[in-house]
């Protein structure tokens, strides 16, 4: 489940970079066809990160296997190409997140490497990094500004947010021949907005798109959702009916091949 949704939330991210790329060209006056050539150029990024580069960082996890640990010469490559990526892509018009974040799809799918690599940056991300990000989220948000025209708005998006990927995700999973405790728990964690639309409405707010009163709306919706993710998810499947359903699932697949 928790693979399953990450896949699909990969998707709608990419598919929502390009959305804000849109956005912006239509509110700087250059026209959403002058956003066709940043999706283009996106697509052709990702294209050729997923499919050449990803193979000529896969002797990092060979590496990383002979020697047990990440060596310095293996850091500097992990530590350069996300931020290669990144200029790339701010380059492009899409942001240098989106190009940190498909740097990490390219990275090799080896257990041990990414084992490794994991717990080397882990500690400085999350002390550090993410904190300070929330930090300046935080401080832009500001509570008092919200009117009650604006308020109306932020209780319009939780609902729609909700109704979106909450039931959305429910609904296409049940399609797709998935029990409804397992609809309802990749559902409840697709719901979970996280990081990535903080990062969205800070640059909608730094590219003027929305007003201050409505990126602090946002944080509050943004938080909202994603607090009950986990919840939502254990409610619809608990931990005896995980392990029940991760044993099953390979059989099903298997009943349901055409």
């Amino acid at each position: 489940m928790g693979r399953l949704s990450l896949v699909a939330a990969s998707i709608d991210d990419a598919a929502a970079w390009c959305f804000l790329a849109t956005l912006t060209a239509v509110h700087t006056g250059s026209g959403a066809a002058d956003a066709l050539p940043v999706i283009g150029y996106s697509i052709l990024f990702t294209a050729v990160m997923l499919l050449g580069v990803s193979r000529l960082l896969r002797p990092l996890a060979r590496h990383v296997g002979r020697q047990g640990t990440l060596s310095p010469g293996v850091m500097y490559v992990v530590v350069i190409v996300p931020i290669v990526c990144g200029y790339l892509t701010d380059l492009i018009g899409i942001y240098s997140v989106f190009g940190g974040f498909i740097a990490g799809l390219a990275m090799p799918r080896d257990p041990q490497f990414r084992q490794a690599l994991h717990s080397r940056m882990m500690d400085t991300v999350s002390t550090l990094l993410l904190p300070v990000f929330f930090a300046l989220s935080g401080l832009t948000t500001d509570l008092r500004s919200i009117s009650a025209d604006t308020l109306l708005f932020g209780v319009a998006a939780l609902l729609a947010g909700l109704a979106g990927k909450y039931f959305g995700s429910t609904l296409a999973m049940k399609a797709l021949r998935f029990s409804w405790r397992e609809a309802f728990a990749v559902g409840g964690l697709m719901n979970a907005r996280g990081m990535m639309i903080i990062i969205f409405i800070n640059i909608g707010l730094a590219q003027g798109l929305i007003t201050k009163p409505v990126f602090s709306v946002l944080v509050m919706v943004a938080v909202i959702t994603s607090t009950p993710a986990l919840p939502l998810y254990r409610r619809a499947l608990p931990k005896h009916l995980e392990m029940h359903s991760a044993a099953k699932r390979p059989l099903r697949r298997r009943h349901h091949a055409p």
